[in-house]
């Protein structure tokens, strides 16, 4: 496999570009950084902003525009953090302010409908802010939605994780519960995909699980693993598995471990199935795993992007584990249809040395490609790839 860069994004300034969000339901990215402004992006044809799934193979360069930008004047400092609400047309941000600033995106759509990308794109879209939460002491440093739209977890240098609901009006947010556990800055949040099930990752190399019960949430469990920080985390498809990296320079891969049938109702807990050491040449900042194509890609402070794919078992290598439990992404096969056997779950797919100037802060698959995915860091610049086979 290799990387190809299809289109670099660039806000004519040299300030550290800190998170990117896909669209859940176009192919418009926002970004965020230390410029204090969230911006809007998309590919343009012609003279006609449009979206559009990258096409593969495709060897022209992507068009890309700004949007929209919001917030000069606005946010005092940096932005963290920038994360697009699955369900409504609302974006949230965290800033170095200690707020979570909660926007909608104007359109001609309902309150309440999904996204409604050409309505979008009739005019140029704004931002509105519609709240500002307070409670966190410290800088914010991430922001996660739910699946359903309606919770916002945010974390905090503070060491806490607060979350908040969606109100009756579907315009503001409102203070639901505050997470304690964790002994130093959390870092990271996401949500698993399909349930209410939050996932955090900390300074003090533990990531923590937390899920609600009669209205209290807590944490059902802690994944010790990491020997340094953890920087970041990404769930699979389904949610079954999780990938989480850090600063000792190793991906780690998760799994819940089945439930007896005596354990029905209990907490789920989680094992690590697949240990990659020594990855990077410096911390490992990100991580995210594709729902469509089922790779993974990480960035970090060496200035390098790594793929990784699951592996299969030969076809003609007999075992108790079958070759669709032990590898779903038969697509990754070579043209034979055999693929490599390795002694690890996953493996390094492709490298990408220099890919910025800079710390890697954030990448992201596009949900509409599992193909595509796109890359901030310290250099300002964002750029989007496209993963490709090799050919003979």
């Amino acid at each position: 496999m290799r990387l190809h860069k299809i289109a670099t994004l660039a806000t004519g300034r040299k300030d550290p570009i800190w998170s990117i969000s896909w669209c859940p339901t176009a192919s418009i990215l926002a970004s965020a950084g230390s410029d204090c402004l969230v911006r809007l992006w998309a590919s343009q044809t012609g003279d006609n902003k449009q979206t559009e799934v990258i096409q593969k193979d495709s060897e022209q360069p992507q068009e890309w525009c700004c949007l929209a930008t919001f917030g000069a004047n606005l946010f005092p400092r940096t932005l963290r953090c920038v994360a697009f609400n699955p369900r409504l047309p609302f974006l949230a941000c965290g800033s170095f302010d200690s707020y979570v600033y909660t926007m909608r995106l104007s359109s001609n759509c309902e309150e309440g409908s999904e996204l409604n990308l050409q309505e979008i794109l009739t005019a140029p879209p704004k931002l509105q802010l519609t709240s500002t939460l307070e409670g966190h002491e410290s800088e914010i440093k991430c922001v996660a939605f739910s699946s359903s739209g309606a919770l916002l977890a945010s974390c905090s240098r503070d060491r806490t994780i607060w979350l908040w609901e969606l109100g009756i009006d579907k315009d503001d947010f409102e203070s639901l519960s505050i997470l304690e556990g964790h002994t130093q800055d959390v870092k990271y949040v996401i949500w698993h995909p399909c349930k209410e099930l939050l996932c955090s990752c900390s300074y003090d190399n533990t990531v923590r699980m937390w899920v609600e019960d009669e209205y209290d949430w807590y944490c059902c469990s802690v994944l010790s693993g990491h020997s340094s920080t953890v920087w970041a985390a990404s769930f699979d498809k389904f949610g079954e598995r999780l990938v989480t990296v850090s600063d000792d320079r190793s991906v780690i891969f998760w799994r819940q471990i089945p439930r007896r049938t005596d354990e029905v109702g209990r907490d789920p807990s989680w094992e690590t199935f697949c240990v990659l050491r020594d990855q990077h040449e410096r911390a490992i900042y990100t991580v995210d795993w594709s729902h469509q194509s089922g790779l993974v890609v990480t960035g970090g402070g060496d200035d390098a992007l790594h793929i990784y794919q699951e592996n299969a078992l030969r076809r003609n290598e007999s075992s108790d584990v079958t070759e669709e439990q032990f590898a779903p992404h038969r697509d990754l096969a070579d043209d034979s249809g055999e693929v490599s056997h390795h002694a690890e779950p996953f493996s390094i797919a492709a490298v990408l040395l220099n890919a910025h100037e800079g710390d890697i802060n954030c990448v992201k698959w596009n949900p509409l490609d599992g193909y595509v995915f796109a890359s901030c860091g310290d250099d300002g610049f964002i750029y989007i790839w496209q993963v490709r086979r090799d050919t003979p």
